[in-house]
């Protein structure tokens, strides 16, 4: 019997507990421009992560993210131009922000990564935080886009897509 080989992938580094999110900020410290990309409730807690530096939000995040919302945030990133972006939110939110540190400043499309190992790279550091359960989605190397055209979803799969810092508090 043979046993196909598995590959496990996991954030650089992982917080877990009460309080962690502030570490947040120590982990960024060094970064100039920071997106955080929310939801208009978890935008709140932005404070928690103890930022300093320039700092953009994002938190146009509905449950369901589809094409044009991925579109409007790397827009965002683009004008930000950010060294770190932050996930702040559930798995909607923390796809969407695996997916614009990959993109906004590459010349591939969500057209080009759909689909499993397809992204090129990543230059700009994530740090994915949690605030829902569940989904693990700030510990995973996948996204999901939905394309309310076709009415399905768009997957992507990377290891370009884990996280640098994952935090559970």
């Amino acid at each position: 019997m043979t046993t196909a080989p598995i590959t496990l992938h996991q954030p650089r580094r992982l917080a877990v507990g009460a309080g962690t999110i502030a570490e947040v900020g120590t982990f960024a410290a060094d970064a100039s421009s920071i997106l955080v990309i929310a939801t208009p409730i978890t935008a709140g807690f932005v404070s928690r992560l103890n930022l300093s530096g320039r700092i953009t939000v994002f938190d146009a995040i509905p449950g369901e993210p589809d094409i044009a919302t991925l579109e409007a945030a790397l827009d965002v990133a683009r004008k930000s131009m950010p060294d770190l972006v932050i996930g702040l939110g559930g798995g909607s939110v923390l796809d969407v922000a695996k997916l614009v540190a990959a993109l906004w400043d590459c010349e591939q499309t969500l057209g080009d990564v759909a689909g499993p190992n397809r992204v090129a790279g990543r230059r700009t550091r994530l740090v994915q935080v949690a605030t829902t359960a569940g989904t693990g989605s700030e510990a995973g190397i996948r996204s999901l886009i939905t394309d309310p055209d076709k009415g399905n979803k768009i997957a992507v799969e990377s290891p370009h897509l884990i996280a640098d810092f994952a935090g559970l508090d």
